[in-house]
């Protein structure tokens, strides 16, 4: 269902699915007078066109096809963009407008019942001549399977291509700074721009998202217990979906205790509004960055957190309760940094064989049998041997 206004003044396109057959109407009037008529068509089944309403012609003959199948730049800019603004956060869906902007440069013509497997192919090919990541590659393709499988959902006529990934090989570590590093970054911070230096120490104290950040809450915070609660709310919405609590260590306590409160409501406010950031402070942090020398960017403070949670606790779920992790796999990142973890491997399996090396090599040797060859050398049991 969608209403979309054209471009004479006072027009609306009325479009609803039923059937997987697309009915549209031209409506003339108010955009309350088009959700009227949209309300009449769910309840009508196959009446009559009202009078005071105009059925845009319908395709006939061979065209009808197009009508039933709509190009993929229709589809997307209508019934599927509606469904991501309801169904998407609202930072999910930013992303995701550039996302479709992309692969509406390749398949916007096209339509949905027309898209193949070939079709897919010349998108990656023209997208790694572009100089893209094979990753980036991936992650456009996941955005065309789930346009597609939601255009099956409303019963569209619809492709099913076979979306095969790039193979993404030598996936670099997680890039962390030292503790030196850190406070080269809160020093240039202090220096050019100290308003943000509260976020800077915050982040790389508690592992946050800088979206968590911008959207903590003065009631989240427990000064007295030292922990902050992470949850859910119109701000933000956490990937995994669930609230979590983290705690407040010795570094950060000074940072949210006593009189330095700028806002009744938000621990860390836009100085320019005194209310929430409506985005993140990005060209003064990397300001603040170059000036230290570093490479990265704000969520490398997470990943900073949590190599030290590692190093220090080397507890792999500990860190993804407190970081919120959606999949065990983002956790996994972290296990190189476990010092011990092949010597405590490497103690656990011994099982011991009754034959050694040398045996089965004399035995190839020779040309005899093994048992001609223990027998002959006389080779003690390696239990017994062992024990």
């Amino acid at each position: 269902m969608a209403i979309y206004p054209m471009d004479q003044r006072n027009k609306w396109r009325v479009r609803i699915w039923r059937k997987g057959q697309r009915r549209d109407r031209i409506v003339t009037g108010t955009k309350a007078d088009a959700r009227q008529v949209e309300a009449q068509m769910l309840l009508e089944p196959d009446d009559p066109v009202p009078q005071h309403e105009v059925r845009e012609p319908e395709a006939q003959g061979s065209k009808a096809q197009e009508q039933y199948a709509p190009t993929f730049l229709d589809f997307c800019t209508g019934d599927y963009r509606l469904h991501a603004e309801n169904h998407l956060k609202a930072s999910t869906w930013t992303v995701r407008k550039y996302q479709i902007a992309t692969l509406t440069e390749h398949f916007g013509g096209t339509r949905l019942d027309a898209i193949e497997a070939t079709h897919v192919e010349d998108f990656k090919r023209a997208q790694l001549r572009k100089g893209l990541r094979q990753s980036t590659i991936n992650d456009q393709l996941k955005v065309l399977g789930a346009i597609l499988s939601y255009a099956r959902t409303l019963g569209i006529p619809c492709a099913s291509p076979k979306l095969i990934r790039l193979p993404v090989r030598g996936k670099r570590r997680a890039l962390a700074w030292t503790p030196e590093e850190v406070q080269r970054l809160c020093g240039a911070a202090a220096e050019l721009h100290p308003d943000i230096l509260p976020l800077v120490v915050f982040l790389a104290n508690t592992g946050c998202r800088r979206g968590e950040a911008m959207a903590l809450k003065w009631r989240n915070v427990d000064l007295d217990n030292r922990r902050i609660l992470i949850e859910a709310c119109e701000e933000w919405q956490p990937k995994n979906g669930k609230s979590r609590e983290i705690p407040i260590n010795d570094a950060l306590l000074p940072w949210l205790a006593g009189d330095k409160r700028r806002s009744k409501e938000w621990v860390f406010p836009c100085p320019e509004t005194g209310g929430k950031y409506a985005y993140w402070p990005q060209r003064k942090f990397d300001e603040a960055r170059k000036r230290a020398g570093l490479e990265g960017g704000p969520h490398t403070l997470r990943h900073t957190y949590a190599t030290e949670l590692v190093r220090v606790t080397k507890d792999l779920l500990l860190v993804a309760r407190i970081l919120g992790h959606s999949h065990q796999r983002v956790t996994e990142l972290y296990a190189h940094i476990l010092p011990d973890h092949l010597d405590t491997a490497r103690a656990v399996s011994a099982f011991q064989c009754p034959v050694s090396p040398a045996t089965v090599e004399a035995s190839r040797k020779w040309g005899v049998s093994v048992k001609t060859v223990r027998e002959t050398v006389r080779e003690p049991d390696s239990h017994t041997a062992a024990r």
